[in-house]
């Protein structure tokens, strides 16, 4: 009698394993469905040495945005893709030179034509603050954007002490979303090391202004805030 409770229970606890590991495999799947179609499509245009790339990684992950690795989509933009995360971005913005400007307008044309999870989802405009103004060509690309309708943040790049610059942007620009950040921890002549500035929050206001399918996509492919991923995760296990 005792065997046969034994062989029971055995049986017993290997069906609800295997409903564990079937449901698990479940939400695996589902999962992986919904990074398939919630694809997230950015934008990130500036001069040259302004650290782009270097953005890029600090956001997304090492190695994201390596040098040469990108397929060209005009002759001044490339993009990058994995895992449905797209990146567009700009080779340099040299002065006195209107093919970038140029290059994005044909760019944003070819977006009015594409599906909504393929259109860009946002813009990310950078402008170092070392440059220390607002080039025309800036300006001019700005507009462009707003021209556009895409939603767009001005990133003020390698932001040090002249805290009053992100005010000279706005108001040059006319811009709402403005902020200033530091990829990098950064050491001055001194030895006193500066700790990266404001990359989270640009993160959450990224995440703000994106539809609600690319802000489960930005959450799960940023890699900078681990709570907002954290807290992606679970929505996702009550979804499903």
């Amino acid at each position: 009698m005792q065997k046969d409770n034994a062989q029971e229970n055995q049986v017993d606890l290997s069906q609800i394993l295997g409903q564990i590991f079937g449901k698990a495999e479940n939400i695996f799947d589902s999962f992986k469905e919904q990074e398939r179609k919630d694809k997230l499509n950015v934008l990130i245009i500036g001069g040259t040495g302004v650290g782009k790339s270097t953005l890029i990684n600090t956001v997304f992950g090492k190695e994201v945005a390596k040098v040469g690795d990108g397929a060209p989509v005009t002759q001044k933009i490339q993009k990058f893709s994995k895992d449905g995360l797209c990146i567009y971005d700009s080779k340099g913005l040299e002065k006195n030179d209107p093919s970038i400007v140029e290059d994005l307008k044909e760019l944003l044309d070819e977006q009015q034509e594409k599906e909504a999870n393929e259109q860009i989802h946002i813009a990310w405009l950078c402008i170092s603050e070392g440059n220390k103004r607002v080039e025309p060509a800036e300006k001019e690309l700005y507009n462009l954007l707003k021209q556009y309708q895409f939603p767009t943040i001005v990133v003020i790049t390698k932001a040090m002490e002249n805290k009053n610059f992100d005010e000279i942007v706005r108001n040059e620009l006319k811009a709402t979303e403005v902020i200033r950040i530091r990829s990098i921890p950064t050491i001055l002549d001194e030895g006193y090391e500066l700790p990266p500035k404001n990359i989270k929050e640009l993160v959450h206001t990224t995440y703000l202004l994106l539809p609600e399918a690319q802000q489960n996509a930005l959450a799960r492919k940023q890699v900078y805030d681990k709570k907002m991923k954290k807290n992606n995760v679970k929505k996702m296990l009550i979804l499903f």
